[in-house]
């Protein structure tokens, strides 16, 4: 498996679904042509969560999120100054230049990056929809959804669709040793998790890359980031190491690796403090095919920049790559050395005569060599700089990646100020024995993950190789989930210094048994810390493979402390528990839960056929929904709906067949252990259209295509702009304060839905 940062590439995949393409900036496609060329058509429309939840074949396109050229929307430029204006207009004019400095064939080539793919192939023999998403051309994410996520996605989408304000969030965190990202969408107020966030982190879809030889692999989630580094002041003595192999004639961008190499040294060497002792070491530069050609071209010593510049410039690339032998060579001339010094040395390959480098480094620092090595791998692929990254991890420093002039300039200027890298060893004891940790270090101050342990976390005594600074260490035992762990600050770590900490995690049992009607349940538990008003323990979310729920009896582990405990049954209307609970270290709390249930059968009747239909089951007397189904959506009769013993109020209404009223049956007695059938049969009656063809408290759901924020609360407005649009067939208009916000909408449709009463809206046809 290999590993890559996905922690937002899955989320951009997500997302995507969401994105429209906005129209191009005040300016018409014959000021901009090239650029009204290059934007890319949404052929998904708002039908794609309904082909998802039927799994029907399907294949749509959308703008990628990120290398789309789109332009401000009309509601950014209302927003805009005029100083903004110009400057938007100058970059789009910028960016018309640049594409016309383009061939055409790379004006194609740069659109094909621009467009992310959409398929739906349909169901496997498991009834699994299989789809797939192409968001580049060595990337995509195929997935397996089974039908309960599919509809959850298609609801969503509707919901986006009406929405009249939306927001997208992402985080990252460490759950159950892995890195899980949530994707959190607030809808008009209301903040829920992306359904198909869920599917990835739950491991119904997976991200692959395709390699070199064409084949594509599966994609880990979850790794470590780097900090940038921290810029310090240059080291008293630094040791170059150059690459004058064979393979330096090979050019990037039509020029010779070997002569970038000349002009970044020519451009670094001069930035060098006045007070640094330099030398420099380089092999390969005299002989083709020679393992011994290696050789010291400048001492180490004071004001020397001028010699190293010159030897520099008569370097010619011709022979092998002797690493080993050329680190030997540093070692040597460092032993006379009473203070540490640094090595850089910049290779464009590995050892080439059969000794291992890495093993080198590693004996000299056993020695008790005063050295920092960090390695530069010039032009190198991920296999080819394991071995100098396995170099500069043994000689404590970095391991820098150059693809190019620029990169290696800047990479040669990091290793320059770089200070090397310290070492924290960490033993994690659990109620008085050693285990394995899972730990997340956050450092110098800067935003994202220094070091995340995996799955299985670390053994104890485990020892991490970092840059120099102070940092924030959070740990817990591998296997624990959801519960605070331990946290320590202010750890200072110091070049060449080892930090030790040995912590201990004591730890208290909830034991949790819960029964309904009786019988031993399963339910979803939750605990918050009371102290902090947050969640350390949920079987319920989406980061669990427990979203329906946990066997009891069933135990938590937590840290001491005062909680709150919540338990309820899954999939169900029944009331939950709630207790606090207060822990010390080291002690079991048993808990026992009974719920009493009772099952409402619910079928709605048109012409004797069972039909979908929404419904509303109420506390009797209460004016709030302890159960609803989706608005305008309904679900298939009869269904059953479980509830805590005791009285209801339950309302009908069948969904898209005009002309019938909602019904409702009051105080209806649920006794534990039960099982009330409610047949309610409903007569069709015509929705007739007033003098003025308004059809009042009226709803035709579904079929949009077009959505109009009107001037003013006016239903007439919303039927003046189906009059005048060739292609709407009927209309909604929705009142302020009831569905959809504060504003009344419009909802223009493309062919005439059924009709349905419902006293937020007025409808019509053409």
């Amino acid at each position: 498996m290999k590993s890559v940062d996905l922690r937002h590439f899955g989320t951009i995949l997500f997302l995507v679904l969401q994105l429209t393409p906005l129209p191009l900036f005040a300016a018409p496609s014959e000021r901009r042509p090239l650029l009204a060329e290059m934007q890319v058509p949404d052929t998904c429309g708002t039908g794609y969560g309904d082909h998802l939840a039927a799994c029907t074949p399907f294949r749509c396109q959308k703008p990628h999120p990120i290398f789309a050229i789109n332009s401000p929307t009309e509601a950014e430029l209302s927003k805009m100054t005029a100083a903004q204006k110009q400057e938007a207009e100058a970059y789009l004019a910028d960016v018309e230049k640049k594409l016309q400095e383009m061939t055409p064939a790379q004006r194609v080539e740069k659109k094909a990056k621009m467009v992310v793919t959409f398929e739906i192939k349909g169901p496997d023999a498991q009834g699994l929809c299989q789809t797939t998403t192409s968001m580049t051309a060595k990337s995509r994410q195929d997935c397996a959804l089974d039908e309960v996520t599919r509809q959850n996605i298609a609801d969503f989408d509707r919901l986006v669709a009406a929405a009249d304000s939306l927001k997208t969030e992402t985080s990252s965190e460490l759950v159950e040793g892995k890195m899980v990202t949530k994707t959190l969408t607030t809808v008009d107020g209301k903040t829920m998790e992306h359904p198909l966030q869920h599917a990835l982190n739950s491991g119904q879809c997976k991200v692959l890359e395709q390699g070199e030889d064409g084949r594509w692999t599966p994609i880990e989630m979850g790794v470590i980031t780097e900090s940038p580094v921290k810029k310090t002041s240059g080291s008293t003595n630094t040791l170059f190491i150059l690459d004058a192999s064979g393979s330096m004639w090979e050019q990037i961008k039509g020029t010779p690796k070997i002569t970038i190499a000349k002009e970044v040294m020519a451009k670094l060497v001069p930035e060098l403090p006045s007070t640094s002792h330099i030398g420099l070491i380089a092999y390969g530069h005299r002989r083709k095919g020679d393992c011994n050609d290696v050789e010291t071209l400048v001492k180490l010593g004071a004001n020397h920049k001028q010699a190293v510049l010159e030897a520099v410039k008569g370097l010619n690339a011709l022979g092998k790559t002797p690493l080993t032998k050329s680190v030997n060579q540093a070692f040597k001339i460092l032993q006379s050395e009473k203070q540490a010094s640094t090595i850089i040395l910049v290779s464009d390959g590995i050892e080439s005569c059969n000794t291992d480098p890495c093993k080198a480094v590693a004996t000299a620092k056993k020695e008790g060599l005063k050295f920092i090595l960090h390695t530069v791998g010039f032009g190198l692929n991920k296999t080819e700089s394991a071995q100098l990254q396995c170099m500069a991890k043994a000689g404590g420093g970095e391991y820098f990646q150059a693809n190019n002039a620029k990169e290696l300039l800047k990479t040669a200027r990091k290793a320059v100020k770089s200070k090397g890298t310290g070492r924290l060893k960490l033993t994690l004891r659990a109620n008085g024995k050693p285990v394995n940790a899972w730990v997340k270090l956050v450092g110098n101050g800067e935003i994202g993950l220094a070091e995340l342990t995996n799955d299985e976390g670390v053994k104890p005594g485990y020892v991490w190789q970092i840059k120099p600074g102070v940092y924030h260490l959070e740990t817990l035992p591998a296997g624990i989930r959801g519960v605070d762990p331990i946290k320590l600050d202010n750890i200072k770590i110091e070049s060449g210094k080892t930090v030790e900490k040995t912590l201990d995690f004591d730890q208290s049992t909830l034991h949790i048994m819960a029964t309904e009607n009786g019988k031993p349940a399963v339910v979803q538990i939750k605990v918050e810390n009371v102290a902090m008003n947050k969640t350390v323990f949920d079987t319920s979310t989406y980061s669990t493979f427990t979203m329906n729920g946990v066997k009891t009896p069933y135990e938590v582990k937590l840290l001491p402390g005062k909680y709150r405990l919540i338990v309820q049954i899954p999939n169900s209307s029944i009331p939950s528990y709630s207790e606090n609970v207060d822990f010390s270290g080291g002690i079991t709390v048993e808990k026992t839960v009974a719920f009493e249930s009772g099952t409402m059968r619910v079928t709605a009747l048109v012409g004797g056929k069972s039909v979908t239909a929404g419904v509303n089951i109420r506390k009797a007397g209460s004016p709030k929904d302890i159960f609803a189904t989706m608005p305008y959506v309904g679900d298939a009769t009869p269904m059953n709906v479980k509830l805590g013993a005791g009285h209801y109020d339950l309302s009908v209404i069948p969904v898209g067949i005009e002309g019938v009223v909602q019904k409702v049956i009051k105080n209806i007695e649920l006794k534990p252990g039960s099982v009330v059938d409610e047949v309610l049969s409903f007569e069709v009656k015509p929705i007739a259209a007033d003098a003025d063809g308004l059809e009042q408290n009226t709803d035709r759901p579904r079929r949009d295509f077009k959505h109009i924020i009107p001037a003013s609360d006016d239903a007439v407005l919303c039927q003046k702009a189906c009059q005048d649009d060739a292609r709407c067939k009927a209309w909604t208009y929705v009142k302020p304060n009831t569905l959809q916000g504060s504003r009344p909408n419009c909802w223009l449709k493309t062919s005439v839905p059924p009709a349905v009463p419902n006293s937020c809206c007025v409808s019509g046809t053409k």
